[in-house]
Parts: C-alpha cells; sequence; structure tokens
C-alpha cells in the first residue's frame, strides 16, 4: 500500500504492541518499493505477510510527492535479522534521516520472524512541495543481509491524496493580510457552515451563509488565486454528475407479460389486454405503458418540473404494423393526448414531446402510451431502449444597453430562468432609460494591456446571485468564474437560497448601483476594478428581516475534493481562524472572512479568491 492510516504492528524487546498511526504518519510497504533484484519474503509475522531481503550494497527506494512545503521524520523502520548488528541507512534525496543499527539477534534462524524497530526519536528535516526519493541502504551486514518489512514517516502536512501522487499541489503558507485597519470595537458576524458533499464538479454544494447584527457598509473583493500556477482550466466537468441524465431509462421492455419496472423515481406498469375486442381504426390494442415519475422543482433549486421533455424510444421492433399513442396527466389534472405514430417491421427512434410547464413538481406525473396492432404475434415486440430527456432550451438573449470606452452593461433573457414569473427592471440614471423582463445583467470592463479587449467583471442575477471577477491577466484570453455570492436577505432553511431583485438602478459611469429586493430591501454599491482585483463596495444597505435570522451575506460554491474544486479554505480574520470548507465546523466569528484554495485545482483553475470584510 501507498498509505495507510490504521494500526501498525511493531516488536520491541520480543513484546507485540500496538502504534497508532496518526493522521499525518504514513507507513510504506518494502515491496511497494522499488526492489531492484533484491527478494520479497513471505513472513506470516510481517505486515502484509512480506518483507525484502537486502544484502550489504544493496537499496530500495520509493518517490513520494508532497503536496506542499513540509516537516519529516523517520518514525520506524521495521526489520528482522538473525546474527551480528547490522547497519541500515534511511534518506530522502540527499539528507540522512537516520542511520540505525539492527540489535545482535542468534536465534538459529529464528529471528527473521521477530521484526522490530529501532527506537527514536530522529531529527526533522523540511521538504519542499514535489517529488523527493525516499532510501533504504544497507551499509554493512554479515553475508546473510537484513530483511526490511515498513518504513514509517511522520509529516506535519497531511497529505490530501496517495504519498505516490503528485496530481495535486497544496500550499501552506497561503495568507490574507487586512488593508484595513479595523474598529476594536466593531460587532462580529457569524458564518454558518451548510454546505454538503457532492462528486459532481458543476454542483454549487458549498453554502455558507453569513448574518450581522447591523450589516450597513461591507466591502467583497475577487482577487487571483495565491497559489502559483500557468494553468488556466476553465471546461464543465459533468463526469461526476447524475443530474445530466435522463429523467429515466429502461432497457429491453416488451409486451410478453404484464410486469414493473423501477428506475429511481420512476415506475413502468405494463398492461396487456388479451384479445383485440377495442378496436379502433380496425386495429386493437394490446396493451399499455403507465408511467409514474417525480420531477425536482423549485424547492430543490431545480428547473426539471418546468422544462419540456422528449420521450423516446429507440429501436422498436415488431412483425407486422403497429400504431403507438402518447398521453401525459398535466399538473392542470387534464390528460393530454394526439399524438401517435405508426411503423411496419422496425422504427429507430421515435419521439415524443411535451412542452413546458406540462409537469408538476414532485410526484404524481403520469405517462400513458398505448400499443394498436391487427397482428395476433404481440411476443414479437420489443424497445431496446424508453427514455425521457430534457427538451433542449434556447441560447441566452443579450442585449446592450450602455456602451463607453470602458464599459459595457448588457442584460440577458433566459430561456427558462429558474425563479418563475420573476424578472427585474434595470434603469440607467444618466438617461432614465428602463429596461424590462431582465434575468440578469453584466458588467464588461476594457482591458488596458490588451488592445479591443474586454473583460465580464460582474454578473447579477434576479435572484441576487452575483458572480464578481478580476480583470483578465495579461497574456490571456479569458478566465473563468468560479464561487459566487448573494447579497440581500436569504432564507437558509432553503436548498437554494435566493434574495429576488425587482429593480436596480445603475450610473454607467461611476458604476454606482441601487438594488430594490422583493423583500423591500435596498442595497447601493459600487463596483471597482483595478489591475489585481475587483471589489464591490457596499455602502448602504437597509434590511427589512430580523439581521439574526436572515443572512445579508451567502456564500456558494463547489468543493469535491482538494485539486479539484472552486474553493478549499475559509480564513477569518487574518488566519486566526482556518478551515477547511468542508470540515464539519458549526460556526465561525470574525469581521473579515477569506474564501479560497490552497490546493491547485483543475477545476476553474484561476477563477478568483473572494473576501469578504465588515467596516
Amino acid at each position: 500500500m501507498d498509505r495507510k492510516r490504521q494500526l501498525s504492528y511493531v516488536y520491541v524487546v520480543f513484546i507485540w504492541t500496538f502504534v497508532i498511526i496518526y493522521a499525518e504518519d504514513y507507513t510504506i510497504e518494502a515491496e511497494d518499493m522499488s526492489i531492484g533484484s533484491a527478494p520479497v519474503i513471505t513472513r506470516v509475522t510481517a505486515s502484509g505477510n512480506k518483507s525484502v531481503l537486502l544484502k550489504q550494497g544493496e537499496e530500495i527506494h520509493f518517490e513520494i510527492c508532497m503536496m506542499a512545503t513540509t516537516d519529516i521524520r523517520l518514525s520506524s523502520v521495521i526489520y528482522s535479522n538473525d546474527g551480528p548488528s547490522d547497519k541500515v541507512r534511511v534518506q530522502i534525496d540527499d539528507m540522512n534521516l537516520a542511520v540505525i543499527e539492527t540489535v545482535t539477534l542468534m536465534e538459529g534462524g529464528r529471528g527473521w520472524s521477530l521484526f522490530r524497530s529501532p527506537l527514536g526519536p530522529f531529527a526533522d528535516y523540511k521538504i519542499t512541495q514535489g517529488k523527493h526519493l525516499l532510501k533504504v541502504i544497507l551499509l554493512q551486514s554479515d553475508p546473510y543481509g537484513v530483511e526490511i518489512d515498513a518504513v514509517n514517516i511522520n509529516m506535519d502536512t497531511i497529505q490530501p491524496k496517495s504519498l505516490r501522487s503528485c496530481d495535486v499541489f497544496c500550499f501552506n503558507d497561503v495568507r490574507f493580510f487586512d488593508d484595513v485597519r479595523l474598529s476594536t470595537n466593531s460587532s462580529l458576524a457569524t458564518a454558518f457552515q451548510k454546505s454538503y458533499k457532492t462528486t459532481c464538479a458543476e454542483v454549487d454544494n458549498v453554502n455558507v451563509p453569513v448574518i450581522h447584527e447591523s450589516a450597513k457598509k461591507f466591502v467583497v473583493t475577487a482577487s487571483s488565486p495565491r497559489y502559483t500556477t500557468f494553468v488556466n482550466n476553465r471546461d464543465a466537468d459533468w463526469s461526476g454528475c447524475k443530474t445530466n441524465g435522463p429523467y429515466f431509462q429502461f432497457f429491453g421492455v416488451d409486451l410478453s407479460k404484464g410486469r414493473t419496472f423501477k428506475d429511481r423515481t420512476t415506475s413502468l406498469s405494463i398492461s396487456i389486454h388479451q384479445g383485440l375486442g377495442f378496436k379502433r381504426d380496425d386495429f386493437g390494442i394490446i396493451g399499455d405503458y403507465d408511467i409514474n415519475f417525480s420531477l425536482p422543482g423549485q424547492a430543490a433549486g431545480s428547473m426539471d418540473s418546468e422544462i419540456g421533455s422528449l420521450t423516446v424510444f429507440k429501436n422498436l421492433r415488431f412483425n407486422g404494423t403497429m400504431t403507438v399513442t402518447f398521453e401525459y396527466f398535466n399538473r392542470y389534472d387534464q390528460w393530454i393526448g394526439g399524438q401517435s405514430k405508426s411503423f411496419t417491421n422496425y422504427l429507430d427512434a421515435l419521439v415524443f414531446q411535451t412542452p413546458k410547464f406540462s409537469f408538476r413538481e414532485g410526484t404524481g406525473n403520469l405517462i400513458k402510451i398505448k400499443f394498436y396492432t391487427n397482428e395476433t404475434n404481440t411476443d414479437t415486440f420489443q424497445i431496446e431502449e424508453l427514455s425521457m430527456k430534457r427538451s433542449r432550451q434556447k441560447e441566452d438573449t443579450s442585449t446592450t444597453i450602455y456602451t463607453d470606452a470602458n464599459t459595457i452593461i448588457e442584460t440577458v433573457d433566459v430561456d427558462l430562468w429558474w425563479r418563475m414569473n420573476e424578472t427585474m427592471t434595470i434603469s440607467l440614471t444618466h438617461t432614465g432609460e428602463t429596461f424590462h423582463d431582465a434575468d440578469y445583467f453584466r458588467v464588461v470592463r476594457r482591458v488596458l494591456w490588451m488592445p479591443e479587449s474586454w473583460s465580464q467583471v460582474f454578473v447579477m442575477y434576479q435572484d441576487g446571485n452575483i458572480r464578481l471577477l478580476t480583470l483578465t491577466p495579461h497574456g490571456l484570453d479569458w478566465i473563468p468564474f468560479g464561487s459566487s455570492f448573494i447579497v440581500g436577505q436569504t432564507d437558509p432553511s432553503q436548498q437554494r437560497p435566493f434574495a429576488s431583485i425587482v429593480h436596480v438602478d445603475i450610473d454607467p459611469i461611476s458604476l454606482h448601483l441601487v438594488i430594490f429586493y422583493k423583500d423591500g430591501g435596498v442595497v447601493e454599491m459600487d463596483i471597482v476594478t483595478t489591475e489585481r482585483e475587483t471589489k464591490l463596495q457596499i455602502t448602504d444597505s437597509t434590511f427589512t428581516r430580523d439581521l439574526n435570522k436572515f443572512p445579508f451575506f451567502t456564500f456558494r460554491s463547489m468543493y469535491v475534493t482538494d485539486g479539484n474544486s472552486d474553493v478549499d479554505h475559509i480564513s477569518v480574520d487574518n488566519n486566526y481562524q482556518t478551515k477547511g470548507i468542508m470540515e464539519p465546523w458549526d460556526t465561525l466569528q470574525g469581521t473579515n472572512f477569506v474564501f479560497h484554495r490552497k490546493c491547485i485545482s483543475k477545476h476553474n483553475t484561476l477563477s478568483p479568491d473572494i473576501s469578504l470584510k465588515i467596516l
């Protein structure tokens, strides 16, 4: 094994004892090292029942990868011998971790089954992030050599993955320094842990609402990641996601007998009609499929119950001519039909469509599919696959409402916005023009070091969600958004929090915004861009609901693992408290919160760190 976080067995003075391997202790089995021609010996008393026999001058080695600079020390070298004392050196790169002398033991061969380790402590050494070579060298020995069972090393930094793996690099020296002197009598804000685990890198599973008793003025800053990288990964990654698949999917269904299939929240019940007594245009009904399924909706922050759907049949076979009809039970308790298709012998694909707003959120969605024929060989009918998928949505439609030499402002209409029947109006204060039915708007700024180049720096959605981005760094075409946040009071019990906006006043010259919320709240803010960061300065705010219950700020992001996240740590008040973003902390208090990454991420690699500062 590359790494073990479990009990390790060490023989000391002929007594077996248990040594607890802590979270930062790692065991490297000798047989897992590069051993060259050294033989692997079977020993029932060795960990893993194996050891490696070294003769004088021989060595074994193991390449380890450090995710961050750390102190390392040797915990133990588990060995056995039978004969005079030997000398064994353990080193990493060119540094000696220890030179140990084995115990003289004359047991007539029985000593090979007695594994032990020299007593420490051993010295500490600092090694840098990256690859290093751990070696075990037998410097001096009798002709029979020494058997090495395992090497235990101790590190101050917990490795997020295998010791062999260098696919994740983490920096322990990431620090943030406040550039605003905080008043000693500032009241503390409280951040709450409301996140959950996911395998999908396209889901906002990180949810940290923040409450404060007054929350009048604060600053949110987007800045480049503090880790060092020249990679700009920005593509979506749906590999660990289930939400993008079909609503239901069945394979190899037929009409040979009545039965029921199950698929997650869906049941497919097959009914067979004996005889052809039910006539319709000289065709008799031979059977039907009743499909009962559920769909997530607004309560889960989803649009699945609102999106149109496609019910798809693939590779239909039947010896003869058959007609297939389709009807569904809509959200108004009406059966809607009228869709049918006939085929003879074979049809590669059959699709029935339902429009937007056909189904309801939750359970109670029904589809009935009937099959008609004048043939009697119903056992020849077969469908390779039956599934329901989302209809394709239209692309977002944007409208430029302001442009000058440095700034572009656009409103955007989404084909199916998740806050149904809610949009916002946008007014430009310098002209009095008003634009209706915006689902979100965005601010684009000129990038000074690239001619005729522009960079999105700010996006605000009707649900209060904001994306903030630095100007595109020199030498890059664009960098991705990553984490987001909501300014405005949200209900922390909601699975997908929101703060609905009804109207926004924008001064496009100064980029001063006044936000009017559905609950009566009003927030004034300024967008300030510099070469290194983008600030959202909230200069005044009036909230209508209890500030001790309803957050004024909610941080939203994604975390799957270290190295696959848009955020992996939260630091409070100049690193006074630093926690992993998915650690089971309940609350953190402070006036300065930074949501950042220590580990270089393969997802949205250059998306910004986000900080919240209470003024």
